[in-house]
Parts: structure tokens; C-alpha cells; sequence
């Protein structure tokens, strides 16, 4: 036996009695709800609490917490082929995951117990050397010369890493590869919020793009210009290569017309025999009366002609006269058209008749005091008397057209106009011609409504807020609850309704509708309430207020194509007697004629109360320029 001087650690372990027992082991699928370990996982098959936990994750990445539900967004990320360790029953009955993708992970699990152990470790200088030799675990002298960091030769015998190991010297690069979308984590959730290479944008999604450049910004802008002329430039004749051209009479206004105001300055009549004469259209020669030989009268005698003639200097024309009977002055022979005071007074009348006299002869005498007239003459005397109870007809006709002017009312209340609308002309019997004002992009006018029922809606966009809280409504049939009087016809409504309301019990639901009085071309409508449901397939159709965000919460919906089209009832509220918020939304095309638009409210039980509340809002937008 050999034995050299120096220390042996020996070590001593008292090992508690125990069953042997054997893992337990999970097969854990991650989806969108937390989970965490099974309780047959975290027991032993004797009944014991496991202590020590080893998973491997395959599929998709999770999130995991102690005690708490993680997210896919929060929490320790644990990525496929991860090795996740538990050491303690309270941690591992604690852990919860999720996961952190679309896709599920599935968590390979196996738990155990660790028996109860005292371990002693005592140091005793002994001989360094057992019978047969050194220990097992006494370093080679390749693995000191490793550890020195100078020398040895890495092998399986030698696993220390030393100096002689060519990666610390040999760059190792990465082997080309690629990875399927799926094998990066979170990739594909990432690209679909992001949009295509190849895709476009509308002017209107650009919300810079109102800009200005500087002359120097665009290419050869400054040099072109250079070679252009000021807008307001003006030239010399000298400037112009082209300035000689002619002109025809026609082109200069009224040059013609002057022209023929004027004499030839040279002329081909005969001056023995001819003088030149304007016809009013062109200049032309005619024999001279005046000369020698002519029986003509001569040019400076007065004498009458019927129409004027440019030849002569002293002629009366008879068609300058006006149309009546001739007169002659003495002396003078000039002629005139006779007027009333030319003609001698006569014995009798001579002119005019009993439908165009003006006047009788003399003043006939007038009726007294309440007697009227039955009868007149020839000259005008009245036949007078008193009105008699049969003389008046039990029947009067009153032609109110013919009496408008002097008439204090109406004979009926015409119509007035629709809201936004505007009379533009008026008839005899005071009916309205009405017409929206023309559009013109000018500013949107806002009107604001209170109460349960108000109105006219305005032209444009309309907010009407309820401020007192309803009477509770007890029945299952739709009453109205809610009213905006005076939409208009033809148009075409965007509307949004916020209702508050709440029930007299948590298994009382609500139900609505919208009604419009008018003329409907099409109504479309859906209410929208939150609610609380187990998964996301299980609605319980409850509207509630709750603030925590729960696994599967999600929103019902109720819709209508129809008008006063129910949309409801729901299952009932998380409290009684509390607030609920919900949101309708709806759009109205009407027809020719307009109307009050209707907000009605029914209980799901009866005689069990639902309630509109103060704070119910609609905003009313009219989409017509």
C-alpha cells in the first residue's frame, strides 16, 4: 500500500430514509389564457409535494410569472428550446404562462422529489495517496498546464480550453442559412402592422404636403427664365421685324361711315351741266337745274316735297309732320299739323261718346243718410233706399284671393319651411316656396339641443344632451324616450348616440330602437355593449362596467336594417341600479318628406324598470353639401 503525506476531504452523508418514487411528468399546451402546472404534476405517487421541476419549450415562445398572469407582452420571455428549472413546490404550484405569438407553445415538463438530505463535510489531513494509487480526481498534467493558460492539448480526456485550441485564433464564420417567418419570434405579428413595399398614398394622406421651392430647388428653372421677358414688357417699333402691312377700310371701326360723310375730293360730273349729290349711301352726279336751259325751279326757292331730299336747300318735307289734320300759317305758307285750340267752338258735341266721357253734364244729387243706391239714369241721378232684411242673402262668397290686400289673416296657416331651409318666393294664399341655401363651401353651422325632446336639427351638425334622467320605462314594448324634431327631407344623416341608462335588477337586460317619422329611404343601425364572457366564443350577452381586463372579454353587437328595428333585448348589466355606457351607431337616408328622428327604450322584463339617464347624448351630422 502507498501512501503520500497531505490532505484527504472526506465527506459524509447521512441520507434520510425514503420511498423511492418516480417523476411526474406534463405535456402543458400555451395558448392565449394563463395556465400553469397540473396538480398531478406537482404531487409525487406517494402523495408528496414535488420540490424540483425541469421543462423544455417546443413551438412558440411564452411568457411566464410567479403568482401573477402574464401577457403576451409581459413577463419573463421563455423562447422555444429554452430549459426552464424549478427548485421549490411553492414555485412551481405558482408559475403561470402564456403565449407570446399567435401560435401556441407546448411546455415538456418533469417534476420530482428530493429526498431530505444532512450532508458533513469534514477536512482531515491524510495521506494525499489512496491504495492503488492517486485519486480519480487528481488533475493530469495536460489539465494544470491548461489551467496556466500556456500549454495542452485540448481532447476528450482534456476538456479545459487552452491556448493551443485553434478557435481562440480562427475566426469562424457564419454558415449562409435562412429561417421561415414563423422562426423569428414576434416577426409576424410586427409585419402586419406594417404596410407593402409597392404601396401608395393619396394626396390627403400626406399631412405635410403643403410646400414651397425656391428657384433654385428645380433644375434649369433659373436658366430658362433667364431667356424669357418680363410679363409687362412693351416693344418699339424698331423691335418688331414684321411692322409693315395694310389695312381694307373694314378693319378700322367707323371709318367707312366717316368716309361717307365727306365730298370726293376730286369729281367726274360735267360742271357745266352736273353738281354731285349724297344719296345717303354713295355720291353721284345729277343734272344742274340751275344752268342754262333747265326748266327747273331754282335751288333757292321754298316748295313742299313729300319725303326730304338731300338735293335741295329749302324744301318742306310732309313726312316730318306728325299724323293729323294739315294746317297752313298765312304769310309764311309753312305747314303744321292742327291741335284742339286751331278749331272753332261748335253749338253742339262733336266728338266722344257716353263710354268715353269723363264727366256728366252736371253733379247728380247723392243718396242720404244710410240709404244706398238701387238704380242711376242717363244723367246720373241715383234711385236711393234702405237696406231690407231680404235684399241681403243668407249666403255670402268671399273670393279671398281678390281681398288679400285688405285681409288682416289668412284663411288658412300656410305652411312655414323645413329646418334649413329658406323661402325664396310666396304665394296669393301665403304657401311658402322653400329651398336649402345653394352650397358654396362656406363654414358648418353647429346647433346644440337639451332635453328629452328639441329641435329643429340644424342645417349641418346637431348635439342634443338629455340633462334630468327619464321616468323608469316598465314595459317590453319600445316607447319613445329620446326625440330630435325636424330633420329634412332628402338628405343623408351620419348619427352617433352615446346612451347611459341603467336597470332595477343585474338579470334585467334593455332594448332599443330608432324611429323616424318621416319618409325613410334606408335606416341602418348597430348598438354596441361590452361584456364579460369565460372565453372568446361564450358571450353572456351582460353589459358591464368592469375595469379589469379579463381572459375573453369582448363586445356584442345588435343591428337593424329597418326602421324602429329592434336591437335587442341584452341578458341584463353587471349591477343594478348602476350606470351602463353603450354606443349606437346609425345611418339615415330620408325621402322627400323629413321628420323627427326617435330614440325608444323597452325593459327585458316586464315591470321590471330601465331607466334613461341624464348625460344621454346624439350628435347629428348631415351629409349634403
Amino acid at each position: 500500500m502507498k501512501r503520500a503525506t497531505g490532505w484527504w476531504v472526506c465527506c459524509l452523508v447521512l441520507v434520510a430514509p425514503v420511498l423511492a418514487q418516480l417523476p411526474t411528468y406534463q405535456s402543458l399546451t400555451i395558448s392565449s389564457t394563463p395556465v400553469g402546472l397540473a396538480p398531478a404534476t406537482l404531487s409525487s405517487q406517494g402523495g408528496d409535494q414535488v420540490t424540483e421541476c425541469v421543462a423544455r419549450l417546443e413551438g412558440a415562445d411564452v411568457r411566464y410569472r410567479f403568482g401573477v398572469n402574464p401577457t403576451a407582452s409581459e413577463g419573463m420571455l421563455l423562447s422555444v428550446g429554452d430549459i426552464l428549472t424549478i427548485s421549490a413546490h411553492v414555485d412551481a404550484s405558482s408559475i403561470r404562462f402564456v403565449r407570446a405569438t399567435d401560435t401556441d407553445g407546448v411546455l415538456k415538463v418533469t417534476c420530482w422529489r428530493v429526498p431530505a438530505q444532512v450532508r458533513v463535510h469534514r477536512a482531515t489531513p491524510l495521506s494525499s495517496g489512496v491504495e492503488g494509487g492517486e485519486s480519480a480526481n487528481t488533475p493530469t498534467a495536460d489539465e494544470k498546464a491548461a489551467l496556466a493558460g500556456t500549454s495542452g492539448s485540448p481532447s476528450t480526456t482534456n476538456r479545459y480550453v487552452t491556448t493551443l485550441d485553434t478557435r481562440m485564433s480562427d475566426a469562424r464564420v457564419a454558415l449562409a442559412h435562412s429561417h421561415d417567418q414563423a422562426d423569428v419570434v414576434g416577426l409576424t405579428l410586427a409585419l402586419a402592422g406594417k404596410a407593402a413595399l409597392d404601396h401608395l398614398h393619396d394626396k390627403a394622406d400626406i399631412t405635410d404636403f403643403t410646400h414651397a421651392h425656391v428657384l433654385a430647388d428645380v433644375t434649369g428653372l433659373s436658366a430658362a427664365l433667364d431667356g424669357k421677358a418680363d410679363v409687362g414688357h412693351t416693344h418699339v417699333r424698331a423691335d418688331i421685324t414684321n411692322f409693315a402691312h395694310t389695312h381694307v377700310i373694314a378693319d378700322t371701326t367707323g371709318l367707312q361711315a366717316a368716309l361717307d360723310a365727306r365730298s370726293p375730293l376730286a369729281s367726274t360730273c360735267d360742271p357745266t351741266t352736273e353738281k354731285l349729290r349724297w344719296t345717303g349711301t354713295v355720291w353721284e352726279c345729277i343734272t344742274d337745274q340751275t344752268s342754262g336751259g333747265g326748266g327747273g325751279a331754282p335751288t333757292d326757292a321754298t316748295y313742299i316735297t313729300q319725303t326730304a331730299n338731300a338735293g335741295l336747300s329749302a324744301e318742306q318735307a310732309l313726312a316730318a309732320l306728325t299724323t293729323g289734320i294739315l294746317k297752313v300759317t298765312t304769310t309764311t305758307g309753312v305747314l303744321s299739323t292742327a291741335v284742339a285750340g286751331d278749331f272753332p267752338t261748335l253749338n253742339q258735341s262733336t266728338t266722344g261718346n257716353a263710354a268715353t266721357s269723363t264727366a256728366l253734364a252736371a253733379n247728380p244729387t247723392d243718396c242720404g243718410a244710410n240709404v244706398f243706391a238701387t238704380s242711376i239714369d242717363a244723367a246720373g241721378n241715383l234711385t236711393c233706399g234702405a237696406i231690407t232684411d231680404a235684399a241681403v242673402p243668407n249666403t255670402i262668397t268671399v273670393d279671398a284671393a281678390t281681398t288679400a290686400t285688405t285681409a288682416g289673416a289668412f284663411v288658412s296657416n300656410p305652411t312655414d319651411c323645413a329646418a334649413g331651409e329658406f323661402a325664396n318666393a310666396i304665394a296669393a294664399n301665403g304657401n311658402l316656396t322653400c329651398a336649402e341655401p345653394a352650397g358654396g363651401g362656406g363654414a358648418s353651422t353647429l346647433t346644440k339641443l337639451t332635453g328629452n325632446s328639441a329641435g329643429p336639427a340644424g342645417l349641418d351638425e346637431t348635439w342634443q344632451v338629455l340633462t334630468a334622467n327619464n321616468s323608469a320605462v316598465t314595459s317590453t314594448t319600445l316607447a319613445t324616450a329620446f326625440t330630435t324634431t325636424g330633420l329634412t327631407g332628402s338628405s343623408i344623416y351620419d348619427i352617433e348616440y352615446d346612451v347611459v341608462y341603467s336597470t332595477a335588477a343585474g338579470t334585467t337586460g334593455a332594448n332599443f330602437s330608432l324611429n323616424f317619422t318621416g319618409t325613410v329611404t334606408e335606416l341602418t343601425a348597430r348598438r354596441i355593449i361590452g361584456t364579460t364572457a369565460a372565453s372568446t366564443t361564450a358571450h353572456t350577452g351582460t353589459s358591464d362596467m368592469l375595469a379589469a381586463t379579463l381572459a375573453g372579454q369582448g363586445v356584442e353587437h345588435y343591428s337593424t336594417r329597418s326602421n324602429n328595428g329592434s336591437m335587442g333585448p341584452n341578458a341584463g348589466v353587471d349591477t343594478a341600479n348602476a350606470v351602463v355606457v353603450e354606443r349606437i351607431y346609425a345611418t339615415l337616408i330620408t325621402g322627400a318628406s323629413g321628420g323627427d328622428l326617435q330614440l325608444r327604450i323597452a325593459t327585458e322584463v316586464n315591470a321590471s324598470g330601465v331607466t334613461l339617464r341624464a348625460g344621454t347624448r346624439v350628435v347629428i351630422r348631415r351629409l349634403n353639401p
